[in-house]
């Protein structure tokens, strides 16, 4: 065929091709549904997904002796369940006796020098009358040797006495008036002792003493009480790092790692953005967030936080964002068998 012969042919194909694509995509304009302006779906009908862990109810806690020392006994196994009350380490109490035992000592002498000041305070009113009956003696003495001086320098004749012996008898009325003056003194000072309450105010000052050597006494008891490490209540030791014979420093690990008995609970990690979509009462379900093949719990919301602040767990994690603020969301499982303390959760929230 020649090429002037081809030529119509090409063109009738082409414009074929160009009338049934014109077509098809009339068809498409004008029978394809069109997209709604708006999603079907409003955001405040989604649910909330979020993280979590799995945690005691009351909070696992950290138990430590509240001194350091050398461990004498162990008495339970990690993973053990214990009553409130129990013992679970003790601690040497050799140095804690010593203390107690100088802190008795300390009561019983402060005890001693109370019961002094108090036999004083009442002996005192008869100390100051003794005071002012020795003051009336010296100065009767006083008045008697000046009446002696007196008839002795009125005598005549042999009985008259020398100059030397008048003079002795005057210094000696000096001396007797001395020893007057000092009584006066220390009746005045009695006396304002009186007036100030000195005796009461000793009483008081021993009864404070006293008061403190019971303190240090007690003090000591409860460093003694404290050596030995007890259930705070009914629970189970996650951990236990303690060991007969080791040392234990408090603050730096913990010797043991408690939960409180009770029903698991799961801490949601909701973010700020769902301040207000997370309700007490709602229905939620967790799944293992590690796991593509976790069972589902199904759980409802207990009680939602007031506060948006760090995670309550500061652990850093790879792939975990720790410096987010979140709002804290205790979840209640219907079931808690199979949960774990520790265990991270993917958790949805149904929000309808």
């Amino acid at each position: 065929m020649s090429e002037r012969g081809r030529a119509p042919g090409i063109f009738i194909l082409l414009a074929v091709v160009l009338l049934v694509g014109s077509l098809a995509v009339a068809g498409w304009y004008f029978f394809t549904p069109k997209r709604p302006d708006k999603p079907t779906v409003s955001a405040d009908d989604l649910d909330v997904v979020c993280t979590g862990r799995v945690d005691a109810p009351k909070m696992v806690i950290s138990l430590d002796p509240a001194q350091p020392g050398r461990v004498e006994e162990v008495y339970v196994e990690e993973g053990a369940k214990v009553k409130g009350g129990d013992k679970i380490l003790k601690l040497d109490p050799s140095v804690a006796e010593h203390r107690r035992r100088q802190a008795e000592a300390a009561v019983t002498a402060a005890g001693t020098d109370l019961d002094r000041a108090k036999a004083e305070a009442d002996r005192f009113p008869d100390t100051v009358k003794m005071r002012r009956a020795m003051v009336a003696a010296a100065a009767a003495q006083v008045t008697a040797a000046e009446k002696n001086v007196e008839t002795q320098k009125a005598l005549s004749g042999v009985q008259k006495l020398g100059e030397a012996q008048v003079a002795a008898l005057e210094a000696n009325v000096l001396q007797l008036k001395e020893l007057k003056k000092a009584e006066d003194i220390g009746l005045e000072q009695l006396e304002k002792a009186a007036r100030e309450k000195f005796p009461q105010l000793a009483v008081r000052a021993a009864e404070a003493r006293l008061a403190a050597a019971q303190a240090d006494l007690d003090l000591a008891k409860k460093a003694e009480d404290e050596c030995v490490v007890r259930a705070p209540s009914d629970g189970h030791i996650l951990r236990l790092q303690a060991t007969k014979g080791g040392n234990l420093v408090p603050g730096y690990t913990p010797a043991v790692v408690f939960a409180p008995a009770g029903k698991l609970v799961v801490r949601a990690e909701v973010d700020q953005e769902y301040l207000t979509k997370v309700k007490e009462k709602m229905a939620a379900e967790m799944q293992d967030e590690s796991r593509l093949d976790s069972p589902t719990w199904k759980g409802r919301v207990k009680s939602v936080s007031k506060w948006v602040a760090q995670r309550r767990t500061l652990i850093l994690e790879p792939g975990e964002l720790n410096d987010v603020r979140t709002l804290e969301a205790i979840i209640e499982p219907e079931d808690d068998t199979g949960l774990v303390i520790g265990q991270r959760m993917r958790i949805t929230i149904k929000v309808k």
